[in-house]
């Protein structure tokens, strides 16, 4: 299967709506919820920065780390959501079967 920007597109689309079919590889799926969780991690960090951590603005270091711990949280808690997403898609889907 050849990935393209339609292809892309669609893929966007469907991770935003949970009700349409999935279009693409089912791991493209997975790098949508990652890139969404990056951005949360982005604000986070800067939130803690300013907060807590005055001097994290001034070193690097500093501001990767906080990055990198809002990351590992952003993604847990987002692939968390996906999971149960998907078991609830894959329940839904085998009581649709059943009622039929």
């Amino acid at each position: 299967m050849k990935i393209d920007r339609a292809l892309l597109s669609a893929s966007r689309q469907s991770w935003l709506d949970a009700g349409a079919p999935r279009m693409g590889p089912y791991w493209l799926q997975w790098v949508w919820t990652l890139l969404f969780c990056a951005l949360p991690a982005v604000g986070f960090a800067l939130l803690g920065a300013l907060t807590y951590q005055r001097n994290a603005m001034q070193s690097g270091a500093i501001a990767l780390e906080l990055y990198l711990r809002n990351l590992i949280v952003c993604v847990t808690i987002g692939a968390t959501i996906h999971l149960v997403f998907d078991a609830l898609a894959r329940a839904l889907r085998g009581l649709q079967r059943l009622r039929r």
